[in-house]
């Protein structure tokens, strides 16, 4: 498979992680690494490699400086005492989920692009008999797979299914918000841990109220 290519540019780095995000996105790459010792990389197919073949090394000094400038300060906070933060970022080209670690030798970005697009379990080509477990009132459905394998994929199309066959109140709980959930003929809530609410328990006691309220109003 040939390699794909990033545009030419006049200066490494680019001033901004969406200048970086933009090329990513045209290109058709799934994830955009920004690490220490290391120019920018990108996967495409499947395959890490250099967005640019000529791109010198970023700088421990660059890397903070472009994770300071995107960062909300509640996962600057995060990353100080924890040293890692993962959250959900958007910009005008896009949905991201974002890891920023702090490693050996400094800070470390890794993005991965989000399909604006809620695929439905159909389009996925699920099985047709999972769409019974979507008619359920009550239960629990796990989903589980390696990084990269579709478990945020598959949920997003399970929950649009929810959305165009009944008439009920979704609310998720997410850590970070990735597939934006729009309302169809159900209405549809959507709260991301640490921006909506502190953690998934208080989250967890809220869902549990407002699905009480909903059986009673339903």
């Amino acid at each position: 498979m040939s390699e794909v290519s990033a545009p030419e540019i006049e200066s490494h780095p680019l001033p901004h992680v969406d200048n970086y995000l933009q090329v990513g996105q045209q290109a058709g790459a799934s994830d955009v690494h920004l690490g220490v010792a290391a120019p920018p990389i990108w996967r495409v197919h499947g395959i890490l490699q250099p967005m640019w073949p000529d791109a010198p090394i970023l700088t421990k000094e660059q890397t903070v400086s472009l994770a300071e400038a995107f960062m909300p300060e509640v996962y600057k906070e995060e990353l100080n005492a924890r040293g890692d933060s993962d959250f959900a970022y958007e910009n005008d080209y896009g949905r991201y989920r974002v890891s920023v670690i702090r490693q050996r030798l400094g800070i470390e970005v890794v993005f991965r692009l989000i399909n604006a697009d809620v695929r439905t379990m159909d389009q996925l080509g699920l099985p047709e008999y999972l769409k019974l477990l979507t008619r359920y009132q009550n239960g629990l459905i796990l989903v589980t797979g390696s990084v990269g394998s579709g478990k945020s994929t598959t949920l997003a199309a399970m929950i649009q299914q929810i959305n165009m066959e009944r008439h009920d109140h979704i609310i998720t709980l997410e850590d970070p918000i990735e597939y934006v959930i729009r309302s169809r003929n159900c209405h549809a809530s959507q709260r991301e841990v640490f921006t909506h609410t502190q953690s998934f328990g208080p989250g967890t006691l809220f869902w549990q109220h407002c699905t009480r309220r909903m059986h009673r109003a339903h």
